[in-house]
């Protein structure tokens, strides 16, 4: 039984060569095993003992004799490739089956040739350039062609490098925990040897998040962190650098790290004291009325602010041409308006991108609406129209105004036409003019009154003309008396005018009419 379970074993190995050779030797076996037994030897005769007479070294376990790379190498040499030498004919699809090789990233696949069945060689599908520890093993399940396990498994380790030592971390600035860090400061990180630059990508974080671009020495070891805009003031900024950085040879940084620090020293926020308009103070979230539309607008803060950055955070809406300046303390900010409109609802927008000259927010943001309706802010009206009687009615000659006024005129009010005063000084030749008194609520620009006032045909002028032909004040600015050269139309007509002042009539304060003026009158 045991004879006839060797001779299987042998006969299981799938090479040609291999079984010719195994044939063969079975075949002596059998005979002196044959033989043996006849002389009544086998009581004494081991199985392992006639296998080691018959066939030498059949019986013991592969051991490997030599490989590449051996244990420790560093630094490999890639001419050599990667092979074992056995002291015996292998098994060769089993033995492929037991070898590895492992690097950083995993189990590196390849091809295997062998020589005599006894050196094994192995080709990596892809070139190796990782850094770190590379692993090769030889399991004790590789076999020998006999089916006999390996003596003992066979362990390497060996780097791509004589360098297998990662860089670290020699210093930071700012360091950590570092307080009262400048806002516009740069990071740098000093290493102990160059560092590989495209690792820095992945390598560094910063936090909060902030955008950066990266600076190296020249010598590779020292890197400059170069935020894209300040940082924020009062604010725990934390720098990680980890494994992914690299040195020129691949080698990962030994010792990651957390660098935290904080920016600024000055963390006291600051605030809105008052908002004024003209000396009077607005209220954030309610209305102020009353407010005069040509006094400036203050903002006083309890520090000085950064002009440039504060100037940004205020807004007027609607917006309206302003003259910004600063008192020389830096805390006070004046927006003179050029122009704002009367009777206008306005608000101004301070936001917390207002910052004061450490960079710290505003605390206390707001909208302060208001409303232009001052005594000299509002829009002027027009109270009554009326005609003036004169002193000679009829067109005659040297016929004045007499300052003795027919009843107010209303929409299609009637207008004597026999009352025309005469516009020229010299005798026999009257030019007649019809006389109007305007009164107004306010006191008015004449020179904006010509601009504006105009007599407008409506219905049926059947060859009538009117025309202003001269504007005067009254007893004061708010009554305007207006001489309007006049031409009759035919008796079978009855034209429609209408007295007209367009919204460029202002008063004394620059307030314009807030709409077009109509007095539609019936000649």
């Amino acid at each position: 039984m045991q004879l006839s379970h060797q001779a299987d074993s042998l006969k299981s190995s799938d090479r040609s060569a291999d079984r010719v050779a195994f044939s063969v030797a079975l075949s002596r076996f059998l005979i002196v095993a044959t033989l043996t037994l006849a002389a009544g030897l086998t009581s004494s005769c081991k199985e392992e003992d006639l296998t080691d007479i018959l066939l030498p070294g059949i019986s013991s376990p592969p051991v490997i004799l030599a490989a590449y790379p051996p244990d420790g190498t560093q630094g490999l040499d890639r001419t050599q490739g990667f092979w074992v030498v056995f002291d015996q004919p292998m098994d060769e699809r089993q033995t492929e089956r037991a070898f590895t090789l492992t690097g950083p990233s995993g189990r590196i696949q390849g091809a295997y040739s062998w020589q005599n069945g006894t050196r094994m060689e192995f080709t990596p599908s892809r070139q190796l350039d990782d850094a770190g520890q590379y692993f090769v093993r030889v399991a004790a399940s590789a076999e020998s062609i006999a089916g006999i396990d390996l003596e003992s498994e066979y362990r390497a380790t060996f780097s791509l490098s004589a360098d297998t030592e990662g860089p670290s971390i020699v210093s930071s600035n700012p360091a950590d925990g570092e307080q009262g860090v400048a806002v516009d400061s740069d990071i740098e990180i000093t290493f102990s040897e160059a560092v590989d630059f495209a690792s820095l990508q992945n390598g560094i974080n910063l936090s909060p998040s902030v955008s950066f671009v990266i600076a190296m020495s020249p010598d590779g070891r020292t890197v400059t962190i170069q935020p894209s805009s300040n940082l924020v003031v009062g604010i725990r900024y934390t720098l990680s650098l980890t494994e992914d950085i690299e040195d020129l040879d691949g080698n990962p940084l030994a010792n990651p790290d957390v660098i935290s620090f904080f920016t600024g020293t000055d963390f006291e926020p600051p605030e809105i004291l008052s908002v004024t308009v003209a000396g009077q103070t607005l209220s954030p979230g309610t209305t102020t009325t009353g407010i005069d539309k040509n006094g400036p607008i203050v903002v006083q803060f309890s520090e000085p602010m950064s002009g440039m950055l504060t100037e940004g955070g205020v807004r007027l809406s609607p917006s309206a041409d302003l003259d910004i300046s600063w008192n020389p303390a830096g805390d006070t900010l004046t927006l003179d308006p050029i122009a704002l409109d009367s009777e206008e609802s306005y608000e101004i927008s301070i936001s917390d991108s207002a910052e004061d000259l450490a960079g710290n927010k505003l605390s206390n943001p707001g909208d302060y609406p208001f409303f232009t309706n001052a005594a000299n802010s509002t829009h002027p009206v027009v109270l009554s129209v009326q005609q003036d009687r004169v002193t000679l009615p009829n067109g005659t000659d040297g016929s004045e105004p007499a300052e003795n006024y027919f009843p107010v005129l209303v929409d299609y009010g009637i207008v004597d036409i026999s009352h025309t005063a005469d516009m020229d000084p010299s005798a026999g030749t009257p030019e007649e003019a019809l006389v109007f008194r305007v009164l107004f609520d306010k006191d008015m620009r004449l020179t904006s009154l010509y601009e504006s006032l105009s007599f407008v045909p409506v219905i049926d002028t059947g060859g009538s003309s009117i025309s202003v032909h001269s504007i005067v004040f009254g007893s004061s600015q708010s009554e305007v008396i207006i001489f309007a050269s006049w031409t009759p139309a035919s008796s079978t007509s009855s034209p429609v005018y209408a007295l007209q002042f367009s919204t460029e009539a202002s008063d004394t304060d620059g307030n314009t009419l807030e709409e077009q003026f109509r007095r539609y009158l019936s000649f």
